[in-house]
């Protein structure tokens, strides 16, 4: 339990880095678990809404990354952000659409975390028709270890980041299944 703490606080340090631009659009947030479908609806009014399959807690959020953090009952930590496209420092003229976003979107991060947190970064898998990205991060943060995978795309001028935190039970393949899942059913 101790590890998650540390990880969680490690992982919150490193996003809160990633500066996204203010907007001073307010929206409308809600979560909750339909028990008879099996899934969790969050919704951020008007960008979108994601349905994760299964029962899943909302936790902390992070105003500095717009991410939202989940747990489910096997303590498995997602974390989702639903963010106007023109909301990054690299497209605030919003003149990046499509996988040309999603691929600046990733450049833009990884090198961030890569250089300076010096974390090892990897594409698992990209798709340019289905515009998304699904990469990790590992290494250390002040003795802390980082094992991170994300999900990057954009549609209808929204970006989306979706990323497994904590995996207890999950392989790999799981994983980027899950994100791959939950990108393309939303």
């Amino acid at each position: 339990m101790k590890a998650i703490y540390y990880f969680s606080i490690a992982i919150t340090i490193i996003l809160s880095g990633m500066s996204c631009s203010s907007s001073r659009t307010s929206y409308i947030v809600s979560c909750e678990y339909d028990k008879s479908k099996n899934v969790t609806y969050y919704s951020k009014f008007p960008l979108g809404s994601v349905y994760i399959p299964g029962e899943w807690q909302q936790t902390t959020y992070n105003s500095t990354s717009k991410q939202q953090y989940f747990i489910n009952k096997d303590s498995v930590i997602i974390a989702i952000a639903i963010v106007p496209s023109n909301g990054f420092e690299f497209n605030q003229d919003n003149s990046k659409k499509g996988f040309e976003f999603t691929k600046s979107f990733y450049e833009w991060d990884s090198e961030y975390l890569s250089k300076t947190h010096g974390l090892q970064v990897n594409i698992e898998e990209e798709d340019p028709v289905k515009n998304y990205i699904i990469w990790t991060i590992q290494g250390n943060v002040d003795n802390n270890p980082i094992q991170c995978c994300f999900l990057f795309g954009e549609s209808n001028n929204v970006a989306k980041n979706y990323s497994v935190q904590v995996a207890k039970g999950w392989d790999g393949e799981q994983i980027v299944s899950f994100l791959r899942s939950l990108y393309l059913n939303n």
